[in-house]
């Protein structure tokens, strides 16, 4: 019973932090005014760090290491793109560069079909 409680409240704080990033990821880019889009962005990156954390753990317990790898790997763009939260917008630059290769490598794993990983097992 405990465990089922539990999934269930996984499910539920996954599927905030998503729905915190993306609507915060989207208020920050419409909002002119520094201190909000920062402030915007600061949500829209934890809630999507929790959620991906909590999405490698789920797919890492169903056997699907690579996927699970995929979300860690966006955990850590997310983290690194969270930094860039803390400066004007041209010196997060740098930041948000090395946090878009790490979403490619990220949406790269998470998008491998498990048939394609069957023949190295």
């Amino acid at each position: 019973m405990m465990t089922a409680q539990m999934n269930i409240s996984v499910k539920i704080v996954t599927v905030i932090g998503l729905v915190l990033g993306a609507v915060f990821g989207m208020a920050g880019t419409f909002v002119a005014a520094r201190n909000l889009q920062a402030a915007s962005w600061a949500i829209d990156g934890v809630g999507l760090i929790v959620a991906t954390a909590l999405l490698a753990l789920q797919f890492f317990r169903k056997g699907n290491d690579i996927v699970a790898a995929g979300f860690l790997v966006f955990t850590c763009a997310s983290s690194v793109m969270l930094i860039g939260t803390a400066t004007n917008l041209e010196g997060s630059v740098p930041s948000f560069g090395a946090g878009t290769a790490l979403w490619c490598a990220a949406l790269l794993l998470t998008s491998v079909p498990r048939d394609l990983l069957s023949g190295f097992a």
